[in-house]
């Protein structure tokens, strides 16, 4: 993808330029409008011809917005929703465009987002849905979210004076009704989910303490509510801290029953058949300077 680091996010070369923030999976490739976007494939709409991405990091000297872009012409709209109830917030980030609208997260200035919204991307008109925390993913008019089962003898806890919240579940939660389906637990794990596959199945990693890292923990796709799952990533023998033979993995992209995964070692397929196989080795030509690989998205 010809694009540059703008603060905040990338921009292209391409001109007309766009701007945007990959704030739901990598960038892609836009075949309807024959050229990459800077936002993840879940922030465009179905045909090509709009994506969304928010603003508001603290590096910004602007107010947070969420901003519609029209490809073709390069243009954007920007709204700034008024979600009632939350006060000032001081992000916005953009989970999901389809023919509903635009799906959104708030972030307070305690760093964590609170509840899904869903705005129209013509006139910015705001509608609360499923008003839940912990948000990890929203897609296909589902959130996956993140709960500390109290069955848990040993639940993950965070340390220091304002940790992170840490979580033993993975929960489904329908947005329009807010009926829940747990989909994976595991006692004495901090678990997160790291992607979808093709058919919005997540995939989980999870760690133990005393450190939880939860970047280099074992991997797994969660077929069915309550499944054990699939190892994908067995965490490079890590238990609860970090280990120098565990890999972090960049975040998957989907591709039929494959999926591609990138880090500053190469890029990796696992297929069901053959497992998990480094493709292509990276060999950076300045060790010092932090450099990985990550597929670039897919065409759509």
């Amino acid at each position: 993808m010809h694009s540059r680091y703008m603060e905040g996010g990338l921009f292209t070369y391409q001109k007309p330029i766009l701007y945007g923030s990959p704030q739901a999976g990598p960038p892609f490739y836009n075949v309807a409008q024959g050229r990459w976007v800077p936002v993840g494939a879940a922030q465009a709409k179905a045909d090509g011809a709009l994506y969304a991405y928010g603003t508001g990091l603290n590096l910004l000297k602007e107010p947070p917005s969420i901003r519609v872009v029209d490809v073709a012409r390069a243009t954007e709209k920007v709204f700034t929703p008024v979600v009632p109830g939350l006060g000032a917030p001081t992000r916005f980030v953009v989970a999901d465009f389809d023919a509903s609208g635009v799906y959104f997260l708030v972030f307070g200035p305690e760093g964590r987002a609170k509840g899904v919204w869903l705005m129209n991307p013509t006139t910015g008109a705001v509608r609360a849905l499923a008003q839940v925390e912990g948000v990890m993913r929203v897609k296909g008019g589902f959130a996956w979210v993140g709960r500390v089962d109290p069955r848990d003898p040993s639940p993950p806890r965070g340390s220091g004076p304002n940790p992170a919240p840490l979580y033993n579940t993975v929960v489904r939660v329908d947005l329009q009704t807010g009926s829940e389906t747990a989909w994976y637990y595991s006692a004495g794990h901090s678990v997160w989910i790291v992607g979808l596959d093709s058919r919005d199945r997540p995939l989980v990693t999870a760690a133990t303490g005393p450190d939880y890292p939860i970047g280099f923990g074992e991997i797994r796709l969660i077929e069915a509510p309550s499944a054990n799952g699939t190892l994908i990533y067995d965490g490079g023998g890590s238990s609860g801290t970090w280990s120098q033979n565990a890999l972090w993995f960049g975040e998957p992209q989907p591709d039929g029953d494959r999926l591609w995964f990138g880090n500053s070692l190469g890029i990796y397929l696992y297929t069901p058949g053959r497992g998990l196989q480094k493709v292509f080795a990276l060999e950076p030509s300045n060790p010092g300077i932090g450099v990985a690989l990550s597929p670039a998205g897919f065409c759509r």
